[in-house]
C-alpha cells in the first residue's frame, strides 16, 4: 500500500480525535474514505494498530490529550493549531505504528466499532464489504481456512465475495451464519436476541462451530445442517440469547436494511417498537409515555436529528413530544383535533 495513503489515514485518525473537530471535518473525511478502497483499508488498519499497541496506546492517548489541550489554550487560527498540534500528534502516532514494524499486508484480527449515530462502510482485503450500523462492535478474524466475523454488539450488512476455499462465517451468539456468495444482515438486539436476514443469495445458520464449513457450502443438504436451517432472499431467522430459534419467516429485507440508505421503513409497526428503532439513531433517547396506545406505524422516516424524526412520527400517529430535564423526549398522546 502507498505510504502516502498511510500518512493520510494517520492524519485523519488524529484529526478526528481533536477537541476542535467539526462536522465539516467529518464530511471531508467521509469523502476521502469513499474516494478509494485503499483509503478504507488504510484507515481500518490504523484503527486496529491503535487497539493493538497495548501500553503504548495509553501513552499515545496521553500525548494526544496534552497536545489537544495545548491547542485549546492557544489563540492562533485553526489552521495553525492543526500544524502545531495535530500534525505533531500524527507524528507521534506514526512513530508508534512504525515502531511496531512494517505495515501488515494482512491484519489477523481487526476490531470495528461505531459510536451511536455513526455508520461505517469498510472493504476487506478479500473483496467483501461490511456496512456497519450505529453502536456496533465487530471483530474480523481471517485465517488461511476461514474468514470469520464476530458480532459482539449492534448490526452489520455483509456483501460477501465468494471463496470456496475460505468460507465466510459470522458468529451470532452460539450459531454460525455461513455465507454462500451472498448479501445478508446480522443484528444483535439490546436484549441479546439475534436476527439474521438474507438480502441476496443464501446462508446456512447452524448451531455451534462445525468442523467442516466447506461441507455445508458444497452440499447444502438438510442432513448436513442437522439442527440448522437454510435461508434464501427475504427470509429471516430470529434466535434468542440462549440459542433457541424463535422464528423463521418471510420478511422485506430491503426494509430491514433501509438504514444503509439513511432511512427507516415501518409497516404496521407497533409505536413502541418504532420508537425504540428511532432511538438507536439519536444521542438522547425517545420514549413513549405510559397509557399511550401502541398505534401501528406505517412510514418512511429519514435518519436525521431527533426532532426531525419525532416530528415526522407525529404526522403519522397522534403523539406529541415533550423533553424532560434529562433530555429524554417523551411522546404523549395528542388529543388535539
Amino acid at each position: 500500500m502507498n505510504d502516502d495513503i498511510n500518512v493520510q489515514a494517520v492524519n485523519w485518525f488524529t484529526r478526528l480525535r481533536a477537541s476542535d473537530v467539526t462536522s465539516a471535518d467529518g464530511h471531508e473525511f467521509n469523502q476521502w474514505l469513499a474516494a478509494d478502497i485503499e483509503h478504507e483499508l488504510a484507515y481500518a488498519r490504523i484503527e486496529q494498530l491503535w487497539h493493538d499497541v497495548g501500553d503504548l496506546e495509553s501513552w499515545a492517548r496521553d500525548e494526544l490529550s496534552q497536545l489537544n489541550q495545548a491547542s485549546e489554550n492557544r489563540t492562533r487560527s485553526r489552521a495553525a493549531m492543526w500544524v502545531t498540534g495535530l500534525a505533531t500528534a500524527a507524528s507521534l502516532l506514526l512513530a508508534v505504528i512504525w515502531w511496531q514494524g512494517i505495515w501488515p499486508a494482512d491484519t489477523p484480527v481487526m476490531s470495528i466499532t461505531t459510536a451511536k449515530t455513526e455508520q461505517r462502510q469498510l472493504a476487506l482485503d478479500d473483496g467483501s464489504r461490511l456496512h456497519v450500523n450505529t453502536a456496533s462492535d465487530l471483530e474480523v478474524r481471517y485465517t488461511p481456512s476461514v474468514r470469520e466475523v464476530i458480532v459482539k454488539r449492534g448490526e452489520s450488512v455483509f456483501d460477501v465475495d465468494h471463496d470456496a476455499r475460505r468460507p465466510f462465517v459470522v458468529r451470532a451468539g452460539v450459531h454460525s451464519v455461513i455465507a454462500v456468495g451472498t448479501r445478508f444482515a446480522v443484528r444483535r438486539g439490546n436484549d441479546g436476541d439475534w436476527a439474521v436476514t438474507v438480502i441476496e443469495g443464501r446462508v446456512a445458520v447452524v448451531p455451534g462451530t462445525p468442523d467442516d464449513y466447506t461441507a455445508i457450502l458444497s452440499q447444502n443438504a438438510p442432513e448436513v445442517l442437522q439442527d440448522g436451517v437454510l435461508l434464501n432472499a427475504n427470509e429471516q431467522i430470529e434466535i434468542d440469547s440462549s440459542g433457541r430459534i424463535k422464528a423463521e419467516q418471510q420478511t422485506d429485507a430491503d426494509a430491514a436494511t433501509a438504514w444503509q440508505q439513511g432511512m427507516l421503513k415501518f409497516h404496521n409497526t407497533p409505536l413502541r417498537v418504532a420508537v425504540r428503532e428511532i432511538s438507536r439513531y439519536t444521542h438522547n433517547e425517545v420514549q413513549v409515555a405510559e397509557g399511550v396506545p401502541d398505534y401501528p406505524v406505517t412510514a418512511i422516516i429519514h435518519i436525521r436529528n431527533r426532532d426531525s424524526m419525532v416530528s415526522l412520527l407525529g404526522e403519522v400517529v397522534p403523539v406529541m413530544p415533550l423533553n424532560n430535564e434529562a433530555g429524554i423526549t417523551i411522546l404523549y398522546e395528542d388529543h388535539s383535533p
